[in-house]
């Protein structure tokens, strides 16, 4: 079976080499903007973790929306479906957003930003430490 991780971004592309560390170990990664399809993912499919920037709009339908952001999809999308990392490089939603997490139940959180030195090594171990069907290589 396989197991997901989803990155709720408008930068796919700073996840390519995570998905390089993931694959391996029998994951794939996801990218995301689009609100009601990540609700619809998460319904149905096994997901060990959520990447989480805040300073994204949401695509819905080709259309951009600027008023949804991180904290909009922690409070009307997620709602502790899943262990998060909250890789926004923006100090002050960061902080937000993780003590709105942390009141989540059964949601473990780490923040990580983009911007941190080895940020994808610590990805990817937040990720392997949550999913305790994993055996480290």
């Amino acid at each position: 079976m396989n197991k997901f991780v989803l990155a709720i971004d408008d930068n796919p592309e700073r996840y390519d080499l995570l998905n390089d560390r993931l694959a391996p170990f029998g994951y794939t990664l996801v990218c995301m903007q689009n609100p009601l399809a990540v609700k619809m993912f998460i319904r149905v499919n096994p997901i060990v973790a959520i990447l989480l920037d805040h300073d994204m709009p949401a695509v819905i339908e080709g259309e951009v929306h600027d008023e949804w952001n991180g904290m909009h999809y922690l409070e009307n999308v997620l709602h502790g479906n899943s262990n998060l990392i909250i890789s926004s490089a923006n100090p002050v939603a960061s902080a937000r957003m993780l003590e709105y997490a942390r009141g989540l139940d059964g949601m473990i959180v780490a923040q990580i930003p983009v911007t941190q030195k080895n940020h994808v090594d610590r990805w990817v171990s937040f990720i392997l430490g949550v999913d305790g069907s994993v055996k480290h290589l």
